[in-house]
């Protein structure tokens, strides 16, 4: 749920920036030498940018990598939602860590694979 709720939030705010700074999708597929379809997908919350296109995104839309990746709302979701009503759930943990396990080797999400012994 978590994570889902950071890829929705991420591509509204990047849907958001795109438009401020006046690019279409096709301009800024073209900026960053993607696809438009890329671009549509991280607007429609289907994928996550990798840690290279993270980089590029913040560039061209003049926003610092962490400004990108966070908004206020996601500390707030975190502190206030899951920690002071509701623990998170292990696969919200497991997936929000995937995430940043990804970014941090610019991988795409869907190449890491976390394992759990006991």
């Amino acid at each position: 749920m978590f994570y889902e709720k950071r890829h929705a939030r991420f591509a509204a705010r990047l849907t958001k920036l795109r438009k401020e700074k006046g690019f279409s999708k096709t301009g800024l597929a073209n900026k960053l030498g993607v696809t438009t379809t890329c671009v549509w997908n991280w607007e429609e919350a289907n994928t996550m940018p990798g840690a290279n296109n993270f980089k590029a995104l913040a560039e061209a839309l003049e926003i610092s990598v962490h400004d990108l990746r966070n908004s206020s709302s996601d500390s707030e979701e975190v502190s206030n939602d899951n920690f002071k009503t509701d623990s998170p759930s292990l696969a919200e943990i497991v997936n929000k860590s995937r995430f940043t396990i990804a970014a941090a080797a610019a991988v795409d999400i869907e190449n890491v694979t976390v394992t759990i012994k006991y």
